[in-house]
């Protein structure tokens, strides 16, 4: 004979007690799992640190980003240079910041990895150099992530905001944010993650998206259809992922518009946007 417990659901008092507690109804299911880091995904986080995708992040009550169990970082894994200057290295993140949250807003999130790494060091991949390079690199925190969590006190005003930056260190962060944190699970991992370049069939892909949009801008609405207007048409990547060719990722927008985008001033700077401007005035326009 089997012992089977009674179903305490309907027993009133525990209901009403439940109901005066605020307490809500939380359904079970036998077939949950918890979601943890594997053995294999702990011995390499106690080594070199584990990498992760970053479509799996999710941030926690406190801010805090983290993966399954534990509390990871974020960080840009592919950066380039524009007019033959190195750029600045990208800081790390461990929260929704602000910078996080604009990422996000503008589709481009996807171009961040996550890691668990607490040496301070991070997979860089320096796509100017032929061909790309990957280097471990130190890397700063944000300063926004520090506010987000008034981490030691640190406000972005604050007095005592330079030293709390200047002192921080991933193993002391650890111990106010344990890294071990039971959670339900980014996309890709900085080891894993498609190199943020153009296919080598980009030149045909961007002529067929602007034959497609009739060489029209899809901001300002000019019309680049004549033949020495069609070079001063770019066709933009909405996510920022230069590898994503998919059609909905993909806007034809002049060369100013294209500027006007999130993190695309650096196109100022080029002498294709002056060569335009100067002939600005004779692309046609939707009549308002």
């Amino acid at each position: 004979m089997t012992n089977q417990l009674p179903n305490f659901l309907n027993y009133v008092f525990l209901n009403q007690l439940r109901e005066q507690m605020g307490a809500p109804l939380v359904e079970y299911s036998s077939g949950h799992k918890p979601n943890y880091l594997t053995k294999a995904e702990l011995e390499e986080l106690a080594s070199r640190g584990l990498d992760i995708d970053i479509k799996d992040v999710r941030f926690l009550p406190d801010g805090t980003a983290a993966y399954k169990d534990s509390r990871i970082l974020i960080h840009i894994r592919d950066i380039n240079s524009y007019m033959g200057y190195d750029p600045s290295l990208p800081k790390f993140h461990f929260s929704d910041c602000t910078t996080i949250q604009k990422m996000r807003n503008n589709d481009r999130i996807e171009r961040y990895v996550a890691s668990t790494r607490r040496d301070g060091k991070f997979n860089i991949t320096y796509m100017n150099r032929m061909p790309p390079q990957s280097e471990l690199r130190e890397l700063l925190v944000c300063k926004y992530c520090l506010s987000k969590i008034s981490y030691k006190g640190y406000s972005t005003f604050g007095r005592q905001k330079e030293a709390i930056f200047g002192a921080f260190a991933l193993d002391e962060y650890f111990k106010v944010y344990p890294q071990n944190y039971l959670m339900t699970q980014p996309r890709y991992t900085d080891l894993t993650a498609p190199q943020n370049i153009y296919s080598s069939d980009w030149p045909i892909i961007s002529r067929k998206i602007r034959q497609s949009r009739g060489w029209k801008c899809e901001s300002c609405g000019g019309d680049y259809g004549k033949v020495e207007y069609q070079k001063f048409l770019d066709v933009h990547h909405k996510d920022g992922m230069k590898n994503n060719n998919s059609p909905e990722n993909l806007m034809a927008l002049c060369k100013k518009c294209h500027a006007d985008e999130f993190q695309h001033a650096h196109i100022k700077n080029s002498p294709g946007f002056r060569e335009h401007q100067a002939i600005l005035q004779n692309i046609p326009k939707p009549i308002s």
